[in-house]
């Protein structure tokens, strides 16, 4: 009652914004298809751009979108997973895990100049993704630019233990990724003392 006419109007459409902002996560996180979900969740950010919620449940989606499209290209289905980054980009057309579907998909077809400027653009529109930057890493040392992968394996292990969003299955792969581009490089110690890091966490684990 204390609220002049302008503040209770504004209250009120704060008030309407989030609740079809959270309608819109809801829905969201009811939903079973993962591209459904990035799009109920796309919509939520288009009426609270910076809701946090809505901005982790999104990076969440991509994640489980990148794993599912993963086990597609392992499985050989290629152009299926780049359709499927095209459908991401239609939803949401800054989501860098589409870019880095890409990426994957024409390291697989031996197309590295196009893998380069897909992996450029995850990480143009997300620098602080670790996807991101093992895609380039990933894309360098395929086309044997070692030490530059050196450096992006180093920074995505860098940001993943600030994000820790990464099972330590995936901490091991980086490690012997980053290992192996350490051997190609011809620093055969660092790439040594990293095996040794990697087997030292997978025991780690495996005590637990």
């Amino acid at each position: 009652t204390a609220f002049t006419e302008e503040q209770k109007s504004k209250w009120l459409a704060d008030y309407e914004a989030v609740c079809k902002a959270m309608s819109c996560l809801l829905t969201s996180y009811n939903s079973d298809n993962y591209l459904d979900r990035l799009r109920h969740v796309t919509n939520g950010l288009g009426i609270l751009p910076a809701n946090p919620a809505l901005l982790r449940f999104r990076s969440n989606v991509e994640s489980e979108l990148l794993s599912v499209v993963e086990n597609l290209i392992l499985k050989g289905r290629t152009d299926y997973a780049l359709e499927m980054a095209g459908d991401i980009l239609k939803i949401y057309d800054r989501a860098p895990v589409a870019w880095v579907i890409r990426s994957v998909v024409m390291q697989q077809k031996g197309e590295m100049e196009r893998a380069f400027e897909a992996a450029g653009m995850a990480l143009k529109l997300s620098p602080n993704s670790p996807d991101a930057h093992l895609c380039m890493a990933s894309v360098l040392s395929g086309v044997g630019r070692f030490e530059q992968a050196i450096e992006e394996y180093n920074e995505t292990l860098r940001l993943v233990e600030m994000i820790r969003e990464f099972s330590t299955r995936q901490k091991v792969n980086i490690l012997l990724a980053l290992a192996a581009a350490y051997a190609s490089a011809g620093r055969s110690s660092e790439s040594a003392a990293t095996v040794e890091k990697a087997v030292q966490l997978t025991s780690l684990v495996n005590r637990q």
